[in-house]
C-alpha cells in the first residue's frame, strides 16, 4: 500500500464509500419494510400498503434508488428467504384525503364480506357495494373501482348473483 500511487488511493477510498453508502441505503430500506410489514411476518396480518414514494422520502433518496435496491434483494427468516420486493404492497388510491389506505388483496376481502353478508334475494350493485365500503370501513373509492376489484375477486355481478 505504501507504494500506491495517490490517485489509485482515491479511486479506492470512493469505491468503498460508494460501497458503504449502498450498504446503508440497503439497511435503512430494509429496516423501513420490516417496521411497516412486521404484523404480516409474524402472520397476524396481511400486508400493509407501502409505496417506493413512501420509502424514498422516509430515508431521503430518490424512487428510483429505492426500486434498484429492493430489486434482487432477500430479507432472510428463519424458516425462509423473503424478495423484498414481496413485501411491498400497492395501494387502492381513494378518492378523497380521508380515505383509508388499503391494498387490493384487502379490498377484495372486504367486497366479499360485504357479498358474502347481503341478501341472497337483493344482491347489492357495485354503486351500493361502494356505499357500504365507505360508511362501514371508511373507504371511499370509485364505483369502477369497486366493479374491477369485484371481477378480480371473481365475484359475480348483482344481475348474476340474483
Amino acid at each position: 500500500l505504501e507504494n500506491t500511487p495517490p490517485a489509485k488511493k482515491k479511486e479506492a477510498q470512493s469505491f468503498m464509500k460508494g460501497l458503504e453508502r449502498r450498504q446503508n441505503t440497503l439497511l435503512s430500506v430494509g429496516k423501513y419494510i420490516v417496521s411497516k410489514q412486521n404484523r404480516y411476518l409474524d402472520g397476524k396480518e396481511d400486508l400493509v400498503p407501502i409505496t417506493l414514494k413512501q420509502i424514498a422520502s422516509f430515508i431521503k433518496v430518490s424512487e428510483s434508488t429505492v426500486s434498484r435496491v429492493v430489486k434482487f434483494k432477500y430479507l432472510q427468516l428463519p424458516t425462509r428467504n423473503i424478495p423484498l420486493s414481496d413485501l411491498l404492497e400497492k395501494k387502492v388510491t381513494g378518492r378523497s384525503a380521508e380515505s383509508r389506505e388499503i391494498s387490493p388483496n384487502q379490498l377484495m376481502k372486504l367486497i366479499n364480506q360485504i357479498v358474502n353478508s347481503e341478501e341472497k334475494s337483493n344482491p347489492l350493485s357495485d354503486q351500493k357495494i361502494k356505499k357500504s365500503l365507505k360508511q362501514k370501513y371508511e373507504i371511499d373509492i370509485a364505483r369502477r373501482t369497486v366493479s374491477k376489484y369485484r371481477q378480480l375477486a371473481k365475484i359475480l355481478t348483482a344481475r348474476e348473483r340474483f
